[in-house]
Parts: C-alpha cells; sequence; structure tokens
C-alpha cells in the first residue's frame, strides 16, 4: 500500500499487473488495496480486479464498506468521479453520508479530506445523481445531514445546499424554514448535549476502542492471512468484517466526542424543559399525570423516565414552558400533553 503509490505514475499499473503473477491470493489483495491507495490507483485496482472476473466481490465490498461508512476519501472520490461507470448504482444518498463520515474522520490529513469535501463543493451534477428519483423525505434527509455536519462552515454550505435546490426547487422552503413545515420549530444543532460524567465514559471506551480492540482485530486478521487461500479463509473473512464494524464505530464515537458539549445537571435552567430537568405533565388523553427527567444524549435510561433529550418525546418536551402542550408520536399512539411544572433535576 505504500511502495507502489511511491512509484512513478507510468510504473504503477504495471506494478499492479505484475503482482497478479505472484499469488493466487491478488483478488483478496486489492480489494483491501482499495481502501489504503490514492484514487487513481483505486481505479486501476477496481479494472484488475473486474477483468479477473472479481466484479461481484469488488460491489459487494464497495457496498459493504459504504453501508458500514468504512470507505476512504479516496475510494469514495474515485466512485464519485467514476459516476457514469459500471458503480454508478453505488453512488446514492448512503454514499453521501459515507462521505461526510470520511471528511470528519480524516481531519487531521487536511489534504486526504479536502479534495472529497472540494468535489462536494465544485461538481454540479453529483447531488442531482444521488437524488435522482427518490422521495422527498430522503432528500430531506440529505439536507439535514449537510445541516448538522461539520465538515461545511459558512458560505460553502450553502453553496452545497444550493446544489440541492437546484436539483430540487420544491426543498427551498424545508431549507429556509427548517422543520416547521412538519410543525416542529425546533432549530437543528449539530451539538450533542451530554453530562461531564457520560462524556468521559465515551472518551474511555474510544480509547479502548483504539488502543486494544482494533490492534487485537488487526492481529487476528494477520494470523488469519496465514491460514492460506483467503477466498476460502472463513477465520479471515470474520476478521476482515469485524474491522470494518470497529473502523465505522470508531469513526462515530470520535465525531460524537468532537460534537459532544458537556453541562453540570445542576446548572441547568427551569424555566423551560431543558436538559438537566425534571418535566412534570398531563397525559390530555386520560389526564394522567406524569414526570420525565430530561437527561443528556448518553444518559437515558427509559425504565426509570430518565429520557434522553433527542428522543422524540425528549424533543416534544424539550424547550417547553409550563403551560405550554405538546403533541408527539409514540409509535401508533399521538400523545398530547401539557406541561404543568419544571423543577432542577436533583430536587
Amino acid at each position: 500500500a505504500e511502495i507502489i503509490p511511491a512509484m512513478p505514475v507510468a510504473r504503477q499499473h504495471r506494478a499492479l499487473e505484475s503482482y497478479q503473477g505472484t499469488t493466487e491470493n491478488w483478488p483478496q489483495d486489492f480489494l483491501n488495496l482499495v481502501t489504503q491507495v490514492p484514487a487513481r490507483l483505486v481505479g486501476d485496482c477496481v479494472t484488475l480486479l473486474a477483468e479477473g472476473g472479481h466484479k461481484e466481490e469488488l460491489t459487494e465490498e464497495l457496498n459493504s464498506l459504504i453501508n458500514h461508512h468504512g470507505a476512504t476519501g479516496e475510494l469514495l472520490l474515485w466512485l464519485a468521479k467514476d459516476k457514469s461507470g459500471d458503480y454508478a448504482a453505488l453512488l446514492t444518498p448512503e454514499a453521501f453520508g459515507a462521505m461526510l463520515s470520511a471528511i470528519e474522520r480524516e481531519t487531521s490529513d487536511e489534504k486526504r479530506a479536502s479534495k472529497i469535501r472540494d468535489f462536494l463543493l465544485t461538481d454540479a451534477k453529483f447531488f442531482d445523481l444521488i437524488t435522482s428519483g427518490v422521495d422527498v423525505e430522503v432528500v430531506q434527509d440529505v439536507v439535514r445531514a449537510i445541516q448538522m455536519s461539520t465538515c461545511f462552515e459558512g458560505m460553502d454550505k450553502r453553496s452545497v445546499l444550493g446544489k440541492i435546490v437546484k436539483a430540487h426547487p420544491e426543498i427551498q422552503s424545508f431549507i429556509t424554514q427548517g422543520d416547521k413545515d412538519k410543525g416542529e420549530s425546533k432549530p437543528i444543532d449539530s451539538s450533542l448535549i451530554v453530562s461531564w460524567d457520560s462524556l468521559e465514559r465515551k472518551k474511555n471506551d474510544l480509547e479502548e476502542l483504539m488502543q486494544k480492540r482494533i490492534p487485537a482485530n488487526s492481529k487476528e486478521i494477520e494470523i488469519a492471512r496465514e491460514y492460506g487461500d483467503l477466498r476460502e479463509n472463513a477465520e479471515f473473512k470474520a476478521a476482515k468484517e469485524q474491522q470494518k464494524v470497529l473502523m465505522a464505530l470508531q469513526a462515530e464515537w470520535e465525531n460524537d466526542v468532537d460534537r459532544a458539549r458537556g453541562i453540570n445537571y445542576a446548572d441547568a435552567d427551569t424555566s423551560a424543559a431543558n436538559v438537566g430537568t425534571r418535566v412534570a405533565v398531563t397525559n390530555l388523553a386520560n389526564n394522567e399525570r406524569e414526570e420525565y427527567s430530561i437527561m443528556g444524549a448518553w444518559d437515558g435510561d427509559p425504565d426509570n423516565n430518565r429520557i434522553s433529550y433527542l428522543t422524540p418525546l425528549g424533543q416534544a418536551i424539550f424547550g417547553s414552558e409550563p403551560g405550554a402542550e405538546v403533541e408527539v408520536q409514540l409509535g401508533d399512539e399521538a400523545r398530547r400533553m401539557r406541561v404543568d411544572s419544571i423543577a432542577p433535576l436533583a430536587s
């Protein structure tokens, strides 16, 4: 993965072709290589795999990497630029989500992250392609992902949203009014409100993942590789699948920690239903009184009526003042409630 990119460009394709003749395991090695090399070499690997009769395995691998948000920015950049090729069907809203994950994951390597970001900012047809034929709700999900993402700021974010409006003019009102079209007035915020204790736990979990679980998995892969033919090697395949899960988990947790905003529950503002408050409500369907504690993103305990502010019920109550009536869809039930009183969590 390091030797070939360092070669002169004219020799790289020949080097890949030569490697094919050195081992029967070259298809699996090339499948691994597409997540480690620059976009130009991804194309060479893809061509050789297809010519060697391994297009189906490649498509399956690419689809898995996209769905697990484990694809690198370089791999996704190749896929996006090859949008009229054999793998165009993989360019979906899910692929765009994988791109955002790749940018956020690769922020420490600004050169790599900026390539895919610059592509999204400059390509005039990409968003039209990935949203062609999809329901308006899916387009709205793409808009939300952009609004919540830290990948774009200021004019760049407006530029990307403008490309979607050009492809789907009907989405303009959704962008300008936020969620008001759906009866919700709360603004979209990319940060996560969490308690300091839960943030510390999340950081510890992330450290264990990076320092123990991922290295252990890498060792399992190396051991399984020694068993021989990788195409029939169940241990190797299982370890590689686990690697995708772990890498996606690392990206998700790193993003969560970056977005987290720690608070002390004791400092909660009780003038409205905020994180760190205890809220008494009346179910207007049966006039029964209920009480909920509004918790941070990672402190929910529904069995004890401690609900994360991100849950549907938490979002319905969040920000409401005493006397307000709110409605929330819980499964098949549309529940209407009145906020009666708000108190500090610890009282």
